[in-house]
């Protein structure tokens, strides 16, 4: 499994990927991720990519922060 790392220790695996690629709706070659500071509850990253020509752009939330969760299991709700 080809595992993709960002400028910090969070992973992206190729399932995550795959992930990505079907949540946007297509399938580009490549994505730029890159850990955005100030967050607190979770991770957030900052995913950019090429689809069709036209460079796009999205914030994806992950929610690892295990403290936080467990004093409330319903975050992702």
């Amino acid at each position: 499994m080809d595992e993709r790392r960002t400028g910090s220790s969070f992973t992206f695996n190729e399932a995550a990927h795959n992930w990505l690629r079907r949540s946007i709706g297509g399938a580009p070659r490549r994505f730029d991720i890159v850990q955005m500071k100030g967050s607190t509850s979770s991770s957030v990253f900052l995913v950019t990519c090429t689809r069709d020509s036209t460079p796009q752009r999205f914030v994806l939330r992950v929610l690892d922060n295990r403290e936080w969760l467990a004093d409330e299991p319903d975050l992702a709700a």
